[in-house]
Parts: structure tokens; sequence; C-alpha cells
């Protein structure tokens, strides 16, 4: 995507990640790398990899969880 001007995309990033929040984990190198390689083999960015196993984990373990992030714009659709 080109922007018209040179800040444009720096304002849309910075727009974007007002929205978001900053989880950080620190797995031990084995298990960052078996995350790695699972986020991989499944074609999936780490992120969405993570962000996924979290979902279905609270989709299945936590009663009144609600759907919120891309699990709720899938079921809105």
């Amino acid at each position: 995507m080109a922007y018209q001007r040179p800040n444009d995309g720096l304002k849309a990033a910075t727009r974007y990640l007002k929205k978001c929040d900053t989880i950080t984990i620190r797995p031990l190198k084995a298990d960052g790398e078996r995350i790695r390689s699972a986020a991989e083999s499944s074609g999936m960015s780490m992120t969405k990899f993570i962000m996924t196993a979290i979902d279905e984990y609270i989709n299945n373990h936590c009663s009144a969880a609600q759907p919120t992030g891309e699990q709720a714009k899938t079921e809105n659709e």
C-alpha cells in the first residue's frame, strides 16, 4: 500500500497500536522453539497461533467467557 504523504503509514500504525494491548510471555528457549515450529507448520504467525490457542482454551474451559477480538468479528459476520 502506498501512502500519499510520508507520515501516513506511521499515523495508521499509531492508530492501530492504540487499540492493542501488550502481553509479554517469556518461555524457555526449548518451549519457544516448539511454539514457533507449531505456528509455522500451521501456517500461522506466532501471534495468530497463540491467540487461537488461547481462544480455544477459553471457549472450552471458561464458561462465562465472551468472544472478543478476531473471534467476535468472525461470529458477528
